[in-house]
């Protein structure tokens, strides 16, 4: 696996996070007037514990703003031990009730298909959702999901979905419309007659 490094600042973080066992190996060897810590991707120990995966979460929960990689590449970790999380996720609600990435652990884990969809959708994972389509856990319907999307008000998930080859619809429209969207509605607008001439060049070709 390859050490790519996440460089985060000593000075935001938090005294809660400093007790953290990953972040005392991370920074045993880092003096406090460092300004960066290097954050190694293969931080894993090889026997999984209730306190490793606590860790884990916390540690993903605070760097995930600095990258999306860093929950993105901890999914795989997810489900390649996905039937010894799954028994450990009661005692890990209790012990990380707010976590935004054991909300996607348990999503990801628990349903699938539309479901699985629009539990991401509704909660702007962004992450999760390129790692399930990417991953093809899911397979998305490219005529609906910028509507799927628009009803939800998630601007950049919106852009990532149509760039990927999403049709932009009036349904999608609509959408912006009855959520007073107008980040979402402004990108349609200016998206939406490119994808209609690409759908007439396409149906004069057959």
């Amino acid at each position: 696996m390859s050490s790519n490094f996440i460089h985060v600042s000593l000075s935001h973080l938090p005294s809660s996070l400093k007790k953290n066992n990953l972040f005392k190996k991370i920074c045993e060897n880092y003096r406090e007037d460092k300004k960066t810590i290097p954050f190694p991707q293969d931080f894993y120990e090889k026997e999984i514990s209730i306190l490793s995966l606590v860790d884990m979460i916390e540690t993903i929960d605070y760097l995930s703003p600095y990258s999306s990689d860093i929950s993105f590449m901890n999914f795989d970790f997810i489900i390649e031990n996905r039937d010894l999380i799954l028994q450990r996720l009661p005692e890990l609600k209790k012990k990380l009730p707010c976590s935004s990435f054991l909300k996607q652990i348990i999503i990801l884990l628990t349903t699938d298909g539309d479901k699985l969809l629009n539990l991401i959708v509704e909660y702007n994972y962004l992450s999760l959702l390129k790692y399930c389509i990417q991953t093809e856990i899911l397979i998305i319907n490219f005529e609906t999901i910028c509507s799927v999307v628009a009803k939800y008000g998630n601007l950049e998930m919106l852009q990532y979905v149509h760039n990927l080859g999403g049709i932009l619809t009036s349904s999608a429209i609509d959408f912006t419309i009855q959520n007073k969207d107008n980040d979402c509605y402004t990108y349609i607008l200016q998206n939406i007659e490119d994808d209609s001439e690409d759908i007439e060049d396409i149906e004069d070709m057959e």
